[in-house]
C-alpha cells in the first residue's frame, strides 16, 4: 500500500515538502535525492504551465498529443515487435488539430470573423510552427543530404515553401496547407449559426473532402498525400462533445483505442479485424486510413468529456506539450543512434531518452519564444479595429503574397536557352556566351562539344539576365563551321523566338562569312584558335522579366489581401451585428 501510495505521489503533481531535520540530516544522501527529485518535478510542472495549446481539459489533449508522438516513435523505431502504429498517431495528431483549430474560431463569439481576426490567427500558427521546423530544417539537412556535414541551402528552401516533404517532414506540408484553407472553411460556416447545422454541415465534407483528395489524389498546393479528412472530423467533434458525458466518453476512448489497436497490432485478433474490414497488407493501411479516422475522432471526442489520471498524467503531458519537437527530432536521433551497435533495449531507451532531452532543449530556446513572439504580434494586430494598409497586418499581407509568388515561380526555369545546329568538320568545343556589360566572362557561357562530321543540335542554357550582346564561338580549332536554326528563349514566353543567323558578324579570328538559304557558313583564319562572332540583330527582350513580374506579383497580392481584408471587416460588421445574441458553440 506505501509502495502504491509512493508510485502515485511521483506521478501526479506534487506538494511542497516543507522540514525541519537537523543540519546532518539534511546531508543526508536520501534527503538531497528527494530534494533534487522535487526540483525535477517543480520544473516539470512550470514547463507544462506553459503550453502552447488552449482549450476545455487540455491537460488530456497533451497526453493524446504524447501517445500520438509514442505511436509516430514506434513506428519509425522498427525494433518493437508488431508495431504498425505511425499512419494513426499522424491521423491523430491531425484530428487534434482540426478540433483545437476550429475552437479557436468560435470562441470569438461572432459568426463572421474579421480580416484582423484571420490574420492574427495565421501569425500564430507561423511562430508556432516554422521556427522550430527551420531549426530541424538546418540540422537535417546536414546529417541527412549530401555532401554530409554541409548546409544544404536548396533542400531546405523546397521545404520551407512546401515544395518537398522528406520522410516524415510531409505531415508539416499538410498541416500548413490546412492552416491555409481552414479560413476559407470558416467563411463558408459563417451564415450557419446553429450548431447542430453546423455539425451536419461539416459532417457532410467528410465524404466530399475523402473522395476529392484522397481518394482522386488531387494535390493542393502541391501538398502531397492530402490526409484532410482527419481534420474535418476533429472540426465535427468539437459540436459533437457538448453531447457527450463522462461515461460515454470512456466508452467512446475504449472503442477508438481498440480500433487503432487492430489498426497497427500484428497479432492474430487485430488480423481477423483487419480482413473483416477488406485489409491486410501493411502497405495498404496508408491508402485505407479513413477506417481508422473514426476511432482517432472517437478518442479526441473522449478524452475531452472527462478527466483522467493517465491521459492528464504530468510526465505524458510534458511529452505532449513538448510532442511538436519530439515528432521532428527523432527520426534524426534514431539514423544518428542506428550507426552504433548497441543492444536492441539500450537503442531504443537511448533513442527516446536523446530525442525527448532535444525536443525540451528546443522547446525551451526556439518553440516558447517563437510562440510569445507570434502571440505578441497576433495581439498587435487584434487590436486595431479595422485593417489598414501600412501596418502590422500590411507586413503579413506582403509576406503571405510573397511567399505564394516564390513558390509559384521556384519550380519554373529562370535561364535562358540558346538553340542552335552547328556543323564542324572536326571534334571542337562551341560555345555561346551573353552579357549585360561590355564584356564576357564564363559564367555566362555554356559550352558542347561537337564530334564532327555532322549537323549537332544543341541547346546552351545561360543565367537570366537583361542581355546587352549576344556572343558565338564555333569551335577551338581553325577551319569551316556552319550553323542554322537559331533561337533563342526567355523565362514564362512560350515557344522559341527565331534569331536571323545573317545577323552574326565577325569580330576576331574571321577570314570569310557565307550566307546559303538558311545556313551561315563561317571559316576562320588558318591558325586561328579562338574565332569569335557577335549577334547584331534584335534579341526581343522581353519588357517583363521574371523577378520584375515577381515584384508586380507581390504588390498585386498584397493589395488584394488588403482589399479582402477590408471587405470582410464590412461584412463583418453587418453580419454580426444582426446575429448578435447567436451561440456558435453550445
Amino acid at each position: 500500500m506505501l509502495l502504491r501510495s509512493g508510485l502515485f505521489t511521483l506521478f501526479t503533481k506534487p506538494r511542497k515538502v516543507s522540514c525541519s531535520f537537523p543540519a546532518d540530516i539534511l546531508k543526508n544522501s536520501s534527503f538531497t535525492m528527494l530534494n533534487q527529485w522535487q526540483s525535477i518535478i517543480y520544473w516539470r510542472d512550470q514547463l507544462i504551465a506553459h503550453k502552447p495549446s488552449s482549450g476545455p481539459l487540455v491537460e488530456n489533449f497533451d497526453g493524446v498529443r504524447a501517445v500520438a508522438a509514442i505511436m509516430v516513435f514506434l513506428q519509425h523505431l522498427q525494433t518493437v515487435p508488431y508495431v504498425v502504429f505511425g499512419p494513426a498517431g499522424v491521423w491523430l495528431f491531425f484530428t487534434l488539430s482540426g478540433y483545437l483549430l476550429y475552437l479557436v474560431f468560435l470562441r470569438i463569439e461572432q459568426p463572421l470573423p474579421t480580416g484582423n481576426t484571420l490574420i492574427a490567427y495565421l501569425v500564430r500558427r507561423f511562430f508556432r510552427i516554422v521556427p522550430l521546423f527551420v531549426a530541424v530544417l538546418i540540422v537535417m539537412s546536414m546529417y541527412w543530404t549530401q555532401p554530409w556535414g554541409e548546409i544544404n541551402p536548396l533542400w531546405i528552401n523546397l521545404h520551407l515553401l512546401g515544395l518537398m516533404g522528406d520522410h516524415h517532414l510531409w505531415t508539416i506540408k499538410v498541416e500548413l496547407i490546412f492552416y491555409l484553407l481552414l479560413p476559407f472553411i470558416i467563411l463558408g460556416l459563417a451564415p450557419l449559426v446553429t450548431p447542430k447545422v453546423r455539425l451536419a454541415a461539416l459532417l457532410g465534407l467528410v465524404f466530399p473532402v475523402w473522395w476529392y483528395f484522397e481518394r482522386q489524389m488531387v494535390m493542393v498546393l502541391n501538398g502531397g498525400m492530402p490526409y484532410f479528412t482527419p481534420f474535418i472530423l476533429g472540426m465535427a467533434a468539437v459540436h459533437i462533445q457538448p453531447m457527450i458525458g463522462p461515461k460515454i466518453g470512456r466508452i467512446l476512448v475504449a472503442l477508438g483505442l481498440i480500433g487503432i489497436l487492430g489498426f497497427g497490432l500484428d497479432v492474430h485478433i487485430a488480423e481477423q479485424y483487419r480482413q473483416l474490414i477488406g485489409f491486410t497488407d501493411w502497405m495498404a493501411m496508408w491508402a485505407m486510413g479513413h477506417f481508422v479516422y473514426p476511432a482517432c475522432m472517437l478518442v479526441v471526442l473522449g478524452v475531452a468529456s472527462f478527466k483522467s489520471r493517465f491521459w492528464g498524467n504530468a510526465w505524458l503531458r510534458l511529452l505532449g506539450v513538448v510532442g511538436y519537437g519530439f515528432y521532428l527530432w527523432h527520426p534524426i536521433v534514431i539514423n544518428y543512434v542506428g550507426g552504433f551497435d548497441l543492444p536492441i533495449w539500450q537503442y531504443n531507451i537511448i533513442c527516446f531518452i536523446a530525442s525527448f532531452g532535444l525536443a525540451i532543449l528546443g522547446y525551451l530556446l526556439v518553440e516558447r519564444p517563437g510562440i510569445r513572439l507570434g502571440k505578441y504580434l497576433a495581439k498587435q494586430i487584434s487590436s486595431s479595429e479595422k485593417s489598414r494598409l501600412f501596418s502590422t497586418s500590411a507586413a503579413v499581407f506582403i509576406f503571405l503574397s510573397s511567399f505564394l509568388v516564390i513558390r509559384t515561380m521556384h519550380p519554373f526555369e529562370y535561364q535562358i536557352s540558346i538553340q542552335a545546329e552547328v556543323y564542324s568538320e572536326h571534334p571542337v568545343v562551341t560555345q555561346f556566351f551573353t552579357t549585360d556589360s561590355s564584356s564576357f566572362n564564363e559564367e555566362s557561357s555554356m559550352f558542347y562539344r561537337i564530334n564532327g562530321g555532322h549537323w549537332e543540335a544543341r541547346t546552351f542554357i545561360v543565367p537570366e539576365r537583361r542581355i546587352n550582346k549576344l556572343r558565338f564561338d564555333p569551335g577551338d580549332a581553325p577551319g569551316t563551321y556552319r550553323i542554322r536554326n537559331l533561337n533563342i528563349e526567355y523565362p514564362w514566353i512560350t515557344g522559341p523566338l527565331a534569331l536571323d543567323v545573317s545577323k552574326l558578324s565577325a569580330l576576331s579570328g574571321i577570314a570569310e562569312l557565307t550566307l546559303i538559304g538558311d545556313e551561315l557558313i563561317i571559316r576562320t583564319n588558318p591558325n586561328e584558335n579562338d574565332p569569335i562572332l557577335l549577334y547584331d540583330g534584335d534579341l526581343y527582350q522581353p519588357a517583363l522579366r521574371p523577378w520584375s513580374m515577381a515584384l508586380g506579383s507581390v504588390l498585386l497580392g498584397w493589395l488584394l489581401l488588403f482589399g479582402f481584408a477590408v471587405g470582410l471587416d464590412t461584412l463583418s460588421g453587418r453580419f454580426n451585428t444582426k446575429l448578435n445574441n447567436q451561440v456558435l458553440l453550445s
